[in-house]
């Protein structure tokens, strides 16, 4: 299942312009509960120019956020809490009609009950300074949850200021460049500076290999030091060196937009974010930002 590939973590690096006078990242107010809708979306193109012949689908659902503790010693040291609501899934491509493998199924149809519950289930992000600390969900969750969950929780981390730093997303550890204007700020990722493991077909023969060229752009609309939109775009387009003919491309979106806020949960007190996150629900355990692949055994392959 392709998902997503977009934002960030690590250290601040230099600065020179901000969003009004900010320095660090997105701050959450006290007791406000920030109701927001978000979608994720993958088309693949498979280059024959034909856009019923493009596949793909979308995950939408509203969003809760919350802040649920703050370091008494640094305004910049936040927990906040995700949650995901009302999740529907669908094709992409409305042109493909009755052909579409999701038409006239439910989200717990299409993902399955124990995953729909999984997503729906709330995250924690751990934010210093904007730049994700830790990343908590459950244990033995299916690797496509988490990298939904992942996908939306980096979504979250930014800075307010412009520069060029290393950051840790989904995609691994990557080189971006944030540049900051009035209430806008926009991030570019180096795909090609991504550092992560990852098995897969690779050749020293140029004529038997692929090439492929990727950009990620995420552009942030922030207001009162929060976002009110959020649009992330990754594109990987990619052809066969001996035979041009193949070729094809895959883009990757992902929309966040706040809605309204209200009256949410009162912030909990305390000075360490471990003890806090142990009273939410002791189940919570840390993972990885960075998305995992799903393997599956091979039933029938050589050994």
């Amino acid at each position: 299942m392709i998902l997503l590939a977009v934002l960030f973590l690590c250290f601040i690096s230099s600065y020179s312009a901000s969003v009004k006078g900010h320095t660090t990242g997105l701050s959450l107010n006290n007791d406000r509960l920030y109701k927001l809708t978000y979608s994720t979306e993958v088309l693949l193109d498979r280059g024959k120019g034909k856009l019923q012949d493009s596949m793909g689908y979308r995950i939408s659902s509203n969003v809760d956020v919350a802040l649920l503790w703050r370091n008494p010693d640094g305004d910049d040291d936040q927990l906040i809490q995700i949650t995901m609501k009302d999740v529907n899934v669908e094709n992409v491509n409305q042109q493909r009609g009755e052909k579409s493998i999701f038409k006239g199924k439910s989200p717990s149809k299409i993902m399955g009950k124990e995953n729909l519950e999984a997503l729906q289930r709330p995250m924690l992000l751990h934010l210093i300074h904007g730049k994700v600390k830790e990343f908590y969900s459950y244990q033995n969750e299916a690797v496509a949850i988490e990298n939904i969950k992942r996908g939306l929780a980096s979504l979250f981390q930014t800075q307010l200021s412009s520069g060029t730093t290393n950051e840790v997303d989904i995609s691994g550890n990557c080189k971006v460049t944030y540049q900051a204007h009035q209430d806008k700020v926009i991030k570019i990722k180096a795909l090609d500076s991504c550092k992560i493991a990852r098995s897969g077909f690779t050749t020293p023969n140029q004529v038997l290999g692929v090439s492929s060229k990727a950009t990620s752009v995420t552009t942030y609309k922030i207001e009162d030091s929060f976002v009110i939109a959020v649009l992330a775009e990754e594109t990987h387009t990619f052809g066969l060196n001996f035979l041009q003919t193949i070729k094809g491309k895959i883009v990757s979106k992902q929309k966040l937009e706040l809605k309204t806020t209200e009256a949410g949960p009162r912030l909990m007190s305390g000075k360490q974010a471990a003890a806090i996150i142990k009273a939410v629900d002791s189940k919570y355990t840390a993972i990885p930002i960075v998305g995992q692949v799903f393997q599956s055994q091979c039933k029938g392959c050589p050994s």
